[in-house]
């Protein structure tokens, strides 16, 4: 991911994390947030970059 975001590309993030916190949203008694922070930390990077467009944000994200 690192060299990802140094060359001002998309990472892995969502296919990584992103599916985990949409996965454990499906549950009450599963907790990923922690997963949903580290994903917001990684998309706000792409988002620096102009890797990522702002209206690409997903949707567990934008009230964060």
């Amino acid at each position: 991911m690192w060299t990802d975001l140094q060359r001002g590309s998309l990472t892995e993030i969502e296919y990584i994390n992103g599916m985990i916190v949409e996965m454990g949203r499906m549950f009450e008694n599963v907790n990923v947030e922690a997963n949903r922070f580290l994903t917001a930390m990684v998309i706000t990077q792409e988002l620096k970059s102009g890797a990522r467009k702002p209206d690409d944000v997903p949707d567990y994200l934008k009230h964060f």
